[in-house]
């Protein structure tokens, strides 16, 4: 195998490590990731959101506006809050999935099932698809015209 010593990265990783990249190497004892998501952070910096196997989410700068409000108003109304330690900043709602796109829409899928979307432009089309299908991923493209969006189903038909 490729092994490296301690502290050691990846060359190209080593390439991005500036100011403008913003990387920063660190390790952990933590589970795996299982998905990671671009943001777009204040003033329209790029930000992350990361999830791991063991249920703990991070994230960078920060998160659509509209998804803190609204995850905000469903632990109020029973979402059990769990505590989540490590680097950045922990959500206490144990995100498990999330996609953002324009306009501050988001696809969040909750640790506990509970989904929770929205569009940051009127579309029939994409709330008709949201409230009768089984949605497994969603991504967002460019609102410059119109709403761009890609869902899969969890029966992998793929619907835009």
């Amino acid at each position: 195998g490729n092994t490296k010593a301690k502290g050691e990265c990846h060359k190209s990783l080593n390439d991005c490590q500036t100011e403008f990249y913003g990387v920063e190497m660190g390790s952990s004892k933590a589970s795996n990731v299982r998905h990671l998501a671009i943001t777009v952070g204040e003033g329209g910096s790029a930000s992350f959101f990361v999830s791991k196997d063991d249920g703990k989410a991070h994230y960078d700068d920060t998160l659509p506006r509209r998804l803190i409000e609204r995850i905000e108003k469903e632990t109020r109304n029973g979402i059990k809050k769990s505590s989540n330690s490590g680097k950045g900043k922990s959500l206490s709602w144990n995100i498990r999935y999330l996609s953002c796109g324009p306009n501050g829409s988001y696809y969040a899928e909750l640790v506990s099932g509970l989904v929770l979307w929205s569009i940051g432009r009127h579309d029939e089309e994409f709330q008709r698809v949201m409230k009768n299908l089984n949605i497994h991923r969603v991504a967002f493209g460019s609102f410059d015209i119109d709403t761009s969006w890609v869902i899969i189903c969890k029966d992998g038909r793929a619907v835009w």
